[in-house]
């Protein structure tokens, strides 16, 4: 069954709402705050950055109601699955979250037969349970009948993390319902916006926001630069790209496949590439050997790390988002670290928190440029 006959969008205006998440800037377009969490506990210095409590790379969360209950979702262009977790969640694992109840919602219903299963990461990570539709709302806008995974198990996956649920924003490609793959919330809101864009504008400082259905080109300075995302092949429905160079300090460390994900608080690339980056940093230290954690020297200015890809786009990490804390014994943890694929890295927190990305949905393609 194709997604329209499920779901149809509807843009409501503040007043449809007691308490409106965000302000519809015009018809068509509107945007959402965000808030920031950290993925560890941790708070940058002045010997590793010069900023004192300044936080540095984690996750992004929105505010959204399902069915009149409210919810936070963790924003993930990672993945292609609405969920929330429920009550059936063994309260040991909900750690006092807001949870997401469908038969206290009389516009909920279950999609007899449907389930959800999805992974994440590596080790069997991952959160499944049934389907249910329901009114849902994100800011000003509201989706009817919108397919809304109900977790019912959680395996490796901390809530600590999405709060309440997680909202993939990646292609319904990649979709874990089945018998049949469903939206996601940007597809079928997608023919109610002036345009099919998604712009995430992540600051660290405060202030942040995800905005759809228009760009505002007073958040970025310079030019944009555009990729054109490789989502039906090696990596099918999802914002990733072929061929990718990392550089440092003008060395090619490598070439791999890369995923643009805002689920994720650091980057990652293979183990070589990751080895050869942190070669060039006096007192570099591989913590557990398998370049899955590092540390350098607090204070010192990192390396920039640069994506060159094959239209000619470059996109940047600065040095300085590289840092993920102080450890308190001189050294600071970094976020670039292994990904445990061979060929395939992530972009991830440390890339957006210093760029303005714009994701169009209908040409699947990515632009960027330094936040304003």
């Amino acid at each position: 069954m194709k997604w329209s006959t499920l779901a149809a969008a509807v843009l409501a205006s503040p007043a449809a709402f007691a308490t409106p998440l965000l302000e519809s800037r015009t018809p068509g377009s509107f945007k959402v705050g965000v808030k920031h969490v950290l993925g560890e506990q941790r708070k940058l210095n002045s010997r590793s950055t010069g900023q004192d409590g300044v936080t540095f790379n984690g996750y992004w969360l929105a505010d959204v109601s399902a069915g009149g209950q409210d919810a936070t979702v963790l924003l993930d262009t990672g993945s292609a699955d609405l969920w929330l977790l429920s009550p059936q969640v063994s309260s040991d694992q909900t750690a006092g979250q807001k949870l997401y109840d469908p038969t206290q919602s009389s516009t909920a219903s279950q999609l007899q037969g449907y389930t959800f299963d999805i992974g994440y990461g590596e080790g069997g990570n991952g959160v499944s349970g049934d389907v249910w539709t329901d009114t849902f709302s994100v800011g000003t806008a509201t989706v009817q009948s919108m397919p809304i995974g109900v977790a019912n198990t959680l395996s490796g996956v901390s809530p600590g993390t999405f709060q309440s649920g997680i909202m993939g924003l990646a292609f319904q490609g990649g979709n874990s319902v089945k018998p049949n793959q469903q939206p996601t919330f940007m597809e079928a809101l997608q023919p109610q916006l002036d345009q099919p864009v998604f712009v995430a504008n992540f600051k660290i400082g405060g202030g942040g926001f995800i905005e759809f259905g228009t760009v505002d080109s007073s958040l970025y300075t310079g030019d944009l630069a555009t990729l054109q995302a490789d989502n039906t092949t090696t990596y099918p429905a999802s914002w990733s790209s072929e061929g990718v160079q990392y550089v440092s300090n003008g060395n090619t460390l490598g070439t791999f496949d890369i995923v643009f994900d805002t689920g994720g608080p650091g980057s990652s690339g293979p183990i070589d590439a990751v080895r050869a980056y942190y070669a060039q940093i006096s007192g570099a230290k591989d913590v557990n050997g398998d370049g899955s954690s590092w540390t350098v020297p607090c204070g010192q200015q990192l390396p920039d790390l640069e994506f060159h890809f094959s239209g000619g786009a470059v996109g940047t990490i600065p040095g300085a988002n590289m840092y993920n804390g102080d450890n308190g014994d001189g050294t600071c943890p970094t976020w670039f670290v292994k990904e445990n694929s061979a060929t395939r890295g992530l972009v991830g927190d440390a890339f957006f928190n210093s760029n303005v990305v714009i994701f169009n949905q209908a040409t699947a393609t990515i632009q960027w440029a330094p936040q304003a």
